[in-house]
């Protein structure tokens, strides 16, 4: 039992902790066992704990939500306690998408440095931040377009919202698999589908069978973790943020700082388009399902309303996004790049 193993130790039991929404507390005291001030800020590792407990938990818990939100409306379910439009359900959905969506952007956000002041800080920033804004609006838009659709597709539909969630599955680790040479070297290869499949043995304790003393199981890194965030429901857009290792750029001495959420073509997984276009055809296929059967549920009429108009403002966002990151920024003294 060495100290590398020690560290991989706490980085899982740290994980496990973020999925119980205990990430937190769990880095706050270990880094709080230490009085070496470059220690403490190394065991600070708040970013990939919130991100686990956003998309293996906030994100999940915020879809679930809205679908208890949007089935306990109809009057033929049965929910004690609930009946009609929930405003503290709907509240609770709306800070669960306000705090994923303040998550990605933490990540992609650069640090104000402490001798700026907030009017230098932004008169030196002027571009980082005008495209931070266009990303904050279209991750809003985009988390709540994507739970409103397949909240209101499970309400309709019942478990077929299953069969919505093994597709989108099924299509990333499609791409993920021949994706590098469907785009023949359009988009770099970052050998995400290589890192998947890593693993390693894990010895057993002695009172396991002699058989399965050594277990090969998959290898926990943070490539793993980029793929979940675009198979996992509700599911979301994301650019490379990892070194050749897999690991994330704030926990890699050789890989210079990285975007969530870059349009850049050497920080991409998959371009923009294709994920919007994935996303935008799952869309259509649950709106056209649930317009088909709307008729049988008039008092989804509403909702079925509102997630059209949410999907059409977060495709919006996604053309001012992309127009203030690769076309044109009013705040480049150069101009379009």
């Amino acid at each position: 039992f060495t100290k590398v193993d020690f560290k991989r130790m706490v980085r899982n039991t740290g994980a496990l902790c973020a999925m119980c929404q205990l990430g937190t507390a769990f880095a706050a005291w270990r880094a709080l066992r230490t009085n070496d001030l470059r220690q403490r800020k190394a065991e600070m590792d708040l970013r990939g704990m919130q991100l686990v407990d956003t998309v293996f938990l906030t994100l999940p818990v915020a879809t679930m939500q809205a679908y208890i939100g949007m089935a306990c409306s109809s009057p033929d379910i049965v929910c004690p306690g609930r009946s009609g439009f929930d405003i503290l359900l709907f509240l609770a959905v709306a800070g669960a998408i306000t705090s994923a969506t303040l998550c990605f952007v933490s990540l992609d956000l650069h640090e104000k440095p402490p001798s700026f002041t907030w009017a230098q800080y932004w008169a030196a920033h002027k571009a980082h931040l005008s495209e931070m804004a266009a990303k904050t609006v279209f991750r809003f838009l985009e988390l709540a377009a994507r739970i409103s659709t397949i909240a209101l597709f499970a309400s309709a539909t019942g478990g077929w919202v299953f069969s919505i969630f093994f597709m989108h599955a099924g299509i990333v680790l499609l791409a993920l698999w021949k994706g590098p040479k469907v785009m023949g070297g359009g988009v770099t290869d970052r050998h995400v589908w290589k890192k998947l499949l890593v693993t390693k043995l894990v010895a057993m304790p002695q009172w396991f069978p002699k058989r399965v003393r050594t277990l090969r199981i998959p290898l926990l890194d943070d490539s793993k973790l980029l793929a979940a965030t675009l198979a996992w429901p509700p599911s979301c857009f994301i650019a490379n943020a990892s070194d050749k290792h897999g690991k994330f750029w704030w926990r890699s001495r050789s890989c210079p700082r990285r975007s969530f959420m870059s349009l850049d073509r050497a920080d991409a997984i998959f371009p923009l388009p294709a994920v919007l276009a994935v996303q935008v055809f799952e869309a259509m296929l649950m709106l056209l399902v649930v317009g088909s059967l709307i008729h049988k549920y008039p008092h989804y009429q509403s909702y079925y309303v509102c997630t059209v108009l949410v999907n059409m403002a977060w495709l919006m966002s996604a053309v001012g996004w992309m127009s203030a990151a690769s076309l044109w920024n009013p705040f480049l003294p150069e101009g379009p790049p």
